[in-house]
């Protein structure tokens, strides 16, 4: 399999994906937390239902990003083996600076949401 196809397969589809389920889970954690919050009475349950659903955004973040980067990264070394004259370097790095951003951003939004809104 040459590193076109890799590319063209496997990779770019794969980020693409990462991409898009950002948006999935930023609309689920605040579903959730507004599923949690409209309820009448907060009890004990749905504070363990919102302290379990902030444990499993955090694992989709974390799992998430971590597609992201593993995938960027074979997308550096296979473009830059591929021969081009342009780097893409600099590009896939700024990305994966956004990804980071995007995983500290979301990490934060989670468990501040969890300890004010919530609790």
């Amino acid at each position: 399999m040459t590193a076109k196809e890799k590319l063209e397969g496997r990779i770019y589809p794969a980020i693409k994906s990462c991409v898009g389920n950002r948006y999935k889970i930023i609309t689920g954690i605040f579903s959730v937390y507004a599923f949690v919050k409209s309820s009448l009475n907060t009890n004990i349950i749905t504070e363990k239902v919102s302290l379990y659903a902030a444990w499993v955004f955090t694992f989709f973040v974390v799992h998430n990003s971590a597609n992201y980067f593993f995938n960027a990264w074979e997308q550096y070394g296979l473009e830059e083996t591929e021969g081009n004259e342009i780097s893409t370097g600099k590009r896939i790095w700024y990305f994966m600076r956004a990804e980071g951003f995007f995983l500290i951003a979301m990490l934060l939004i989670i468990w501040m949401g969890y300890f004010f809104v919530i609790k």
